[in-house]
């Protein structure tokens, strides 16, 4: 029986509802008309939900599956397709209930034991009157048995009447040839005349042994064999080495190169753009404030070693002194540059040596009783600016509540205890919303099953 199945994309539908009893065997024939390109190529599977929601998988071949009997015997099953291919991608369909009517098949049958031995009598007397099934007669035994020529008993093709005229040479048979398919003797003088093929085509497949490819033998053409040469190659582009270029080594003089530029070989060349002074322009002695004396005339016996350059006579808006006698540069009002802490003003409340009485409470506050040590650990402790803000039971803080030393929070659960699944057995552990919303759709799933 044959069931017939659309599958548009992912999407399954059953076409024609049939009336199917159970118990069935091997008689369930399962068709799919597959639409989408996402079916193609791809290895297709059949998973079959039995009554008892086991699950079986077939290959889907050519499109039909063959629905084995385990499946058939209860009171309705369920069908669904995937495909897979390697890259690797997964197409899925919906679940389709095919249901099934009670059948009038059993396997429990008993013997016919009550069954009056009369009629059992009446019975092999009858079969005693019947011959066996496997039995010959004889031609008399068979009185509208036909009347058979010689060659159907002896099988001799000489018994035949109206033998046919079988041609055992050429001459035997008729040359009704039309021209060009005509029949000639072997001695006919056309056969060895050396005549030229008139003109004629063949395709590709009229040429049994013609080539897959056919890579050209060494040759040359010259221009003029090629008929659409071009008149002009401008070149691509591209690139030489410095090998490629035959003639890349030479050489050539300043007048060969039309822009060249001047080479200035003496000091009256060049522009004097910064305002040097010449020879003659040497008039006048700077003066120790800076100022230019244009009434003296510097010579070469002047000594200004100890004379300050007009722009170093101030620096950071510190009046710069240049001792006259040795050429010493100092500042006034030089700032003292610290050198050791005791130098230094405190002013973000530093913990000195002698001020380490005090350790935190856990309150923030400080027990000035009590000396803190090098191997107190104080990676643990809040500060007291971070007092403030009780932990609650769903893991929020309560800003509004201090937290003391005096409070207990060992009944607290820690959120990392909480069990997330159906398999530990501790019974100190909380267990998460997540695995009591599964626990429910289980117990769901069995008192509907229990239901049906």
């Amino acid at each position: 029986m044959r069931l017939t199945f659309k599958v548009k994309n992912q999407e399954l539908t059953f076409v024609k509802k049939e009336s199917l009893a159970n118990k069935s065997h091997n008689i369930l024939q399962c068709v799919f008309d597959f639409k989408g390109e996402d079916w193609e190529d791809k290895q297709i599977f059949a998973l079959l939900f039995d009554s008892n929601r086991d699950v079986y998988q077939l290959h889907v071949e050519n499109n039909t599956i063959i629905i084995p009997s385990d499946i058939t015997k209860g009171n309705k099953f369920k069908l669904s397709l995937y495909g897979e291919d390697l890259t690797p991608k997964r197409i899925t369909t919906n679940r389709v209930t095919i249901n099934l009517r009670e059948s009038g098949y059993t396997t429990e049958i008993k013997d016919l034991e009550d069954i009056d031995p009369d009629i059992w009598t009446q019975i092999f007397n009858a079969i005693d009157g019947k011959s066996d099934s496997d039995h010959t007669h004889v031609v008399n035994d068979i009185s509208d048995f036909p009347i058979l020529s010689n060659v159907a008993t002896s099988g001799d093709y000489a018994d035949l009447n109206n033998k046919p005229n079988i041609p055992s040479k050429t001459s035997d048979l008729v040359n009704d040839g039309d021209g060009h398919n005509i029949f000639v003797k072997n001695n006919d003088s056309r056969l060895s005349d050396n005549r030229n093929p008139k003109p004629h085509n063949h395709s590709k497949n009229d040429i049994v042994d013609f080539p897959e490819s056919m890579p050209p033998t060494s040759h040359n053409h010259s221009k003029v064999d090629i008929v659409d040469f071009p008149a002009a190659m401008p070149p691509t582009k591209h690139t030489h080495n410095k090998v490629d270029i035959t003639d890349f080594e030479h050489s050539h003089t300043t007048s060969d190169i039309s822009d060249f530029p001047l080479i200035p070989s003496k000091v009256s060349d060049l522009t004097n753009d910064l305002n040097f002074i010449g020879k003659s322009n040497i008039k006048g002695l700077l003066k120790n404030d800076g100022t230019v004396d244009t009434t003296k005339y510097l010579t070469q016996h002047q000594d200004i070693t100890g004379k300050l350059d007009k722009m170093h006579t101030n620096f950071k808006g510190k009046n710069v002194v240049v001792s006259k006698l040795t050429g010493e540069i100092t500042f006034e009002d030089k700032p003292v540059i610290p050198t050791k802490i005791s130098d230094l003003t405190d002013d973000s409340d530093f913990i000195e040596k002698s001020d380490t009485t005090g350790l935190v409470k856990n309150d923030g506050t400080i027990d000035t009783t009590q000396y803190i040590s090098q191997h107190q650990d104080l990676s643990n402790y809040i500060q007291k600016n971070n007092t403030a803000g009780l932990i609650k039971n769903d893991g929020t803080i309560d800003t509004s509540t201090y937290l003391t030393e005096h409070q207990d929070i060992s009944g607290k659960v820690n959120y990392t205890d909480i069990v997330d699944n159906l398999t530990t057995n501790d019974s100190e552990k909380p267990l998460s919303a997540k695995q009591g919303k599964a626990l429910a759709e289980m117990i769901g799933d069995i008192q509907t099953y229990v239901n049906r």
